[in-house]
């Protein structure tokens, strides 16, 4: 990936995180901003242009699932349920 394409994506990311008003953001910020949006596509932009943003990664991961831990009646994210169900409960009905 060149680095216009890295800025460019920078700067549609501070777009949505922040539409109204001039701020700086943290590259962590930044990062955990694109997580938020899309976990999936953080993780898949990661291993293939910066492995070295496996640090955030495993940060985030770990952080969505404390959260999860202390919500009650919520199973973690991405947690499947019986027969392969994504659900946010321990059991599914279908």
């Amino acid at each position: 990936m060149r680095a216009s394409q890295i800025h460019k994506r920078l700067e549609n990311l501070t777009a949505k995180v922040h539409r109204y008003g001039k701020r700086e953001f943290t590259f962590e910020e930044l990062c955990r901003a694109y997580w938020r949006l899309d976990n999936r596509g953080f993780l898949a932009f990661m291993k293939e242009d910066f492995p070295g943003l496996r640090a955030f990664a495993e940060m985030f991961q770990r952080e969505d699932a404390e959260r999860a831990a202390r919500t009650p009646g919520r199973a973690p994210a991405g947690h499947a349920g019986p027969r392969g169900c994504q659900t946010k409960k321990a059991a599914c009905r279908r």
